[in-house]
């Protein structure tokens, strides 16, 4: 579950979702890769120079959301 922040100007990735999804969430110096249950990489992000890991939207792979569930206070998503 990831909760509302008031002023967040960017989404939120939850990392344990993924991994209870079984995919891989492999961090590095300047980059990382989210790899899911098949091997392949699915999402691709680089670190910021505020040391924040965004989403590198150009990186050909196309993102979806399955489900999202929202209410004032938190941001659910599910398969």
């Amino acid at each position: 579950m990831i909760f509302y922040v008031e002023g967040l100007k960017a989404n939120l990735l939850n990392i344990s979702q993924m991994s209870d999804k079984d995919h891989k969430v492999n961090f590095h110096l300047d980059l990382y890769e989210v790899v899911n249950k098949e091997g392949k990489v699915v999402i691709i992000g680089y670190r910021t120079i505020d040391n924040y890991y965004a989403i590198n939207l150009n990186s050909g792979t196309p993102l979806k959301c399955s489900r999202a569930k929202l209410d004032p206070l938190s941001f659910d998503i599910e398969d």
